[in-house]
């Protein structure tokens, strides 16, 4: 019989874990009314290069379609950015193991020559480039653009907005990009270094070095936020789950596209909970990071965690 482990969400996404039996998870991910683009179907060439990844310790998951939900079937019923909340020191060490692996993961993905067709600009990026724009949006998140218009100041949010329009650099190789690789979507099996990274929107093209810095930048955001008793992130070895990571991956390319890439994914987040959870009086001091890693074309990310 399957029962419900776990049912949260947003505006965005609603997601409800079932329990499969057998050491399986029914994660059923349904795109709220904010999200009426969400759960596009993947064309045969990224389902090909996600199932190139099979394989891997850590797979890319790709969804099944029902009645308008993705559903996905996991090793857990929790996701890595949980076990970060966790005094539990065994889940600390997967979850940095199963970010070794998902570096490993990454990099075959990258390897492969993306369809021409492939957006070049990944969703999240779509997302924050149109609030930037002056798009409507909730009354929070209006509210923010004001606060960080205020902080930033204009020629900051310009410099952020081009970087949304060129993630990468005029010679950038271009790859299959995840494009939204994330903690939340890293589910870990008991197994160490092995579980699944779910996949939502289509691949996108575009240098490697962002699927690396998006990733990292939420690991940055942990750390900056830990250090100014933000939220509930807890003081922990960020920098070492960072170093996994990228030794997983090998040779790190393009160094600025990463550093501009950890910033936009911290500004990114920032958006996203104003727009679709609601304002909180820490997303003030979210704004204040956010000045530190714009300035120096991402706050030199790889200097602070040693990469």
């Amino acid at each position: 019989m399957t029962r419900v482990i776990a049912e949260y969400g947003t505006a965005f996404m609603h997601t409800q874990v079932t329990e499969l039996g057998g050491g399986a998870f029914a994660w059923s991910r349904t795109p709220g009314p904010a999200n009426p683009a969400g759960g596009t179907p993947l064309s045969p060439a990224a389902r090909e290069a996600a199932h190139d990844t099979d394989d891997a310790g850590v797979s890319l998951v790709l969804p099944e379609r029902r009645n308008g939900s993705l559903r996905y079937i996991l090793p857990a019923p929790f996701s890595s950015a949980r076990h970060l909340h966790s005094t539990d020191e065994r889940a600390l060490s997967a979850v940095v193991e199963g970010l070794r692996a998902t570096g490993i993961t990454l990099r075959r993905l990258h390897r492969r020559a993306p369809p021409p067709r492939a957006a070049t600009v990944p969703p999240g990026l779509r997302r924050l480039a149109a609030w930037l724009d002056g798009a409507e949006r909730p009354t929070a998140a209006i509210r923010l653009r004001s606060r960080a218009r205020r902080r930033l100041g204009s020629a900051r949010l310009e410099r952020v907005r081009q970087w949304c329009e060129c993630v990468g650099t005029p010679d950038s190789v271009l790859s299959f990009l995840h494009g939204e690789p994330s903690l939340g979507r890293l589910v870990l099996a008991e197994t160490p270094a092995s579980g699944g990274m779910l996949v939502e929107n289509e691949f996108t093209r575009g240098p490697a070095a962002f699927d690396l810095g998006w990733l990292i930048g939420e690991l940055v955001e942990l750390d900056l936020a830990a250090a100014q008793g933000l939220g509930t992130a807890r003081r922990l070895d960020y920098g070492k789950a960072a170093r996994a990571f990228t030794n997983g991956y090998g040779e790190l390319p393009e160094p600025l596209v990463l550093d501009r890439s950890a910033a936009l994914r911290v500004l990114t987040h920032v958006h996203d909970y104003a727009a679709y959870v609601g304002w909180h009086e820490d997303l003030e001091g979210y704004v204040e990071i956010l000045a530190e890693l714009i300035d120096g074309d991402g706050g030199r990310t790889r200097d602070a965690f040693g990469l």
